[in-house]
């Protein structure tokens, strides 16, 4: 996983980490029907730095970010309360220099018994109880142990209700984003909405342990990683994919070269969860993005178990009311969760840099991601 932010925070989470990603895709989940939240449903409530608060176009741009936000609370029924903090070229203070960074601290320690446990109690649909029925027989991640984001814990009864920040995300400056996906995306622009259905999703436990070579602990989605059927994968080169029966389907194939994250899919044009970002182009949910968070513990809301989905093609020229790219520049999306642990036994390379002073004190480090050369 990318850009690996390391935060102790109070509160008796073991020694945090970040992640920094950025997005593609294939499908788009409708979000535009479902009109309010139901009751008894998520509820995400946002906190806008003065970074964004300041903005010339801040109107367009939380108008934006709520559109992701309605997405998730339109699709999950779990009545508790997520609380985001949103900065615009920065986080907590710090640059932001890729197209989005979400961070959060872990959120205690368990066994993979125990993790089982947690999970099964949330089965609601049946993509749970295949899923969970189906674990394999031994860790997937050997003698490590397993934690999950503050959002995930609320997600599934770990935690109570609490004001705390669960979750940071920043969007970076550099880049050209399209605040209105209603008409299409300019080509050369990036859907702002996908960015952040990207990020989101990370708070809410979309997250590898998988930040390195050397990683040792894991997160939920690692127990759904398989390499075949019947053999788990908890190995940051190995090719590996998402499976709920025990790898007998592959459902999603996770990206496992270069230095993107390892819990998104390959590149996958028009998919929000996937690890490379593709300008000019709708990025939404799929119908399998969906399920990586039902197994999650993220319990779907009756009636929008088959969402609304549009295929979303890439032209030479031409195309929607704003133009299709005439080529697909892509972005590595920044990522990361590397556990304090991971952190401690693989150093961070030269090039990775503290994100400032004021961040020295709550032991946060970045990863970079570089851009792709267009193809």
């Amino acid at each position: 996983m990318p850009n690996a932010l390391n935060v102790a925070l109070s509160g008796g989470f073991i020694r945090p980490t970040w992640q920094v990603l950025l997005l593609g895709s294939t499908i788009c989940f409708g979000f535009g029907a479902a009109g309010s939240a139901p009751a008894s449903a998520l509820t995400i409530s946002t906190t806008y730095a003065a970074s964004v608060n300041n903005l010339a176009n801040s109107a367009e741009v939380k108008s934006a970010f709520q559109g992701a936000i309605a997405v998730y609370q339109n699709m999950f029924a779990n009545p508790v309360t997520i609380n985001l903090h949103v900065g615009w070229g920065e986080l907590l203070g710090s640059p932001v220099t890729s197209l989005g960074v979400a961070g959060m601290s872990g959120f205690g320690t368990f066994s993979y018994s125990q993790m089982q446990t947690y999970l099964r109690a949330t089965a609601t649909s049946i993509t749970d109880q295949t899923a969970y029925a189906n674990f394999s027989a031994t860790s997937p991640i050997g003698a490590g142990t397993f934690t999950m984001t503050p959002a995930q814990a609320k997600a599934i009864g770990l935690a109570g209700a609490s004001s705390s920040i669960d979750g940071y995300i920043g969007f970076g400056t550099g880049y050209g984003f399209d605040f209105n996906r209603t008409d299409g995306i300019t080509a050369g622009s990036y859907d702002f909405t996908g960015v952040a259905l990207h990020e989101i999703s990370h708070v809410l436990g979309r997250v590898s342990g998988l930040g390195s070579s050397g990683a040792t602990n894991g997160l939920a989605i690692d127990m759904f990683r398989y390499k075949a059927p019947g053999s788990t994968s908890f190995s940051y080169n190995e090719p590996a994919y998402f499976s709920t029966d025990g790898g007998q389907t592959n459902l999603g194939t996770f990206n496992a070269s270069g230095t993107a994250d390892r819990d998104s899919w390959v590149s996958t044009p028009g998919d929000a969860f996937s690890a490379y970002a593709i300008p000019g182009i709708v990025n939404d949910l799929s119908a399998v993005d969906k399920m990586v968070m039902d197994v999650l513990g993220w319990n779907t809301v009756m009636g929008s178990t088959s969402p609304t989905t549009t295929t979303t093609t890439t032209t030479t020229s031409g195309g929607g009311a704003k133009g299709k790219p005439t080529r697909r520049a892509q972005e590595e999306i920044d990522s990361s969760l590397a556990f304090a642990a991971n952190s401690i036994d693989v150093p961070e390379p030269a090039s990775m840099a503290l994100l400032g002073s004021a961040l020295v004190g709550l032991g946060i480090a970045s990863r970079r991601r570089r851009g792709v050369a267009p193809r």
